[in-house]
């Protein structure tokens, strides 16, 4: 599955979870096995285990990530999508970081310039629309970006937008898949 669509982050966190069980069980069974091998710690299995912690460790942190939050449901998905104009470009699942703190839109429609956000955490609505028309300033793209918490006021304001002559500026869309987790 792809980053930026729905079901994504439900997929990637088993997935995640899966891993770092897996290095952890092979780090313990390395160690073990060195052990009773060589009736010490003080092996290279031993060393191969404890570096195989380090992926691990890297795993657990993805994991840590993503455990706040939910993937979308399908069927919501689908009416949001239905919502957009033609030609739109659609996100769902998106949990990404700025220097700050991590963020996550449920899901994300382009129609030319203008974004328009999902969230759950109202919080986040400020730094969610700063962040992203602050990086595309700096990379020369104006963009109006607009977040919502309440699915009902995103429904309406989706069903608003009209189809834009201008393309979806690629420099958005290279950038919104090189922050996604």
């Amino acid at each position: 599955m792809k980053k930026g669509t729905v079901g994504y982050l439900r997929k990637k966190t088993r997935f995640q979870i899966l891993y770092t069980l897996f290095i952890a069980l092979v780090s313990v069974a390395l160690f073990l096995i060195g052990y009773f091998a060589a009736g010490s710690s003080k092996n290279l299995l031993t060393v191969v285990a404890v570096l195989g912690v380090l992926p691990g460790a890297k795993s657990l942190v993805t994991v840590v990530i993503l455990l706040p939050y939910r993937s979308l449901a399908p069927c919501k998905a689908e009416a949001f999508s239905q919502c957009c104009p033609e030609g739109a470009r659609t996100y769902g699942d998106m949990v990404f970081s700025s220097p700050e703190r991590v963020m996550q839109l449920s899901f994300l429609c382009i129609v030319g310039n203008e974004c328009v956000g999902l969230t759950e955490k109202e919080k986040q609505i400020e730094k969610i629309t700063s962040y992203f028309t602050e990086t595309m300033k700096k990379q020369g793209v104006s963009i109006h970006m607009k977040v919502y918490a309440s699915e009902e006021e995103f429904q309406k304001r989706l069903r608003s937008l009209k189809p834009s002559e201008a393309p979806v500026p690629s420099e958005l869309t290279d950038w919104i898949k090189a922050i996604l987790v």
